[in-house]
């Protein structure tokens, strides 16, 4: 049969009160030293295993969070579970996860989430109809008053990356996997000017990030005869399928073409060669969604809060002054 927490209190000679407290972290009770040393290791010499049903119906709580994303065929994405898994599950919770590749899925995937009962969720859409206004709830990269947001500030991004590129001499620079409400190409658009650059349709290359779509639209895009000299590319998968698109044009980057990326995931620094990208630690852009999701679960009545991350500039090798 499976051991209880009753049966670790009996070996423990103290009361189920104290195991309880031990296991959740509750400071209600004051535990010594000793006996919570005592109570760690009976738990795992005995191979206790928390009944997280019956804890549900005491609790009234599900112990999972809802994560839904945009399809983990972005690599960002798809890293990023991998961290909010590991993180909930140091906290006792699981994730129930929902994924989409067009808009068309993004109710469906809503749906089967909600219908689990969880605890909160952590969503990349911002669509505040979607969201039940009872479950606490954090966005990440968009913004609604109503709700805890998590931003990247991705102007701030685009500016140092135009900075950047400019510093090495380009005039010509290009935007790839441009996509309607995509703030990246929003603010590559609006900025511009303050490097007394003008807008050049030509230089743009649409898609929704991906692999195969980033690779053929640079293909088209650096097919042209009055190309740009550097391009900033929405994502890292993007930004690594543009590079190999130019290697099978024979364009050498960066000597021949600069590409500047966004989200630092972890191909981005292996890719040939290596990619200059936007971005912070995955780690510490989970620990901040994580963070704000339980305070708010802890907080229901607090004032929404937004969150705002720099993203730091990371130099590699896929960037030069233009020829």
């Amino acid at each position: 049969m499976a051991v209880t927490m009753r049966d670790i209190a009996r070996a423990a000679q103290v009361d189920p009160s104290v195991v309880s407290a031990v296991l959740n972290g509750s400071k209600s009770i004051r535990v010594s030293e000793k006996k919570r040393e005592l109570v760690l290791s009976l738990v795992k010499k005995m191979n206790y295993r928390p009944n997280i049903t019956a804890r549900s119906l005491i609790t009234r709580k599900s112990f999972s969070v809802g994560l839904l994303f945009f399809s983990t065929r972005d690599r960002f994405y798809a890293e990023m579970m991998g961290e909010l898994q590991t993180q909930l599950m140091h906290r006792g919770y699981v994730g129930i996860y929902a994924f989409w590749n067009d808009d068309s899925e993004i109710d469906k995937a809503y749906s089967t989430v909600l219908s689990r009962g969880v605890d909160g969720i952590i969503t990349c859409h911002n669509d505040p109809t979607l969201i039940p206004k009872d479950t606490p709830t954090v966005i990440f990269g968009g913004y609604q008053p109503d709700f805890d947001c998590v931003q990247v500030d991705y102007q701030a991004a685009i500016r140092q990356s135009l900075a950047y590129l400019t510093g090495l001499g380009h005039r010509k620079i290009g935007f790839l996997s441009a996509s309607a409400g995509s703030q990246r190409y929003e603010f590559y658009r609006l900025l511009l000017g303050e490097f007394g650059l003008a807008f050049n349709p030509d230089w743009v290359g649409e898609g929704s990030g991906f692999f195969s779509d980033a690779y053929e639209a640079a293909i088209r895009l650096l097919k042209r005869e009055d190309r740009p000299t550097a391009l900033i590319v929405k994502n890292d998968t993007a930004a690594i399928a543009a590079i190999n698109a130019a290697g099978a044009l024979g364009i050498s980057v960066p000597d021949d073409l600069s590409i500047l990326g966004f989200d630092n995931i972890e191909e981005a620094e292996y890719s040939r060669p290596p990619l200059t990208t936007n971005g912070n630690s995955i780690k510490s852009v989970v620990t901040l969604l994580i963070n704000t999701l339980f305070e708010r679960m802890e907080e229901p009545e607090a004032p929404p809060r937004a969150r705002m991350m720099e993203a730091e500039l990371i130099i590699r090798q896929s960037c030069a002054p233009p020829k």
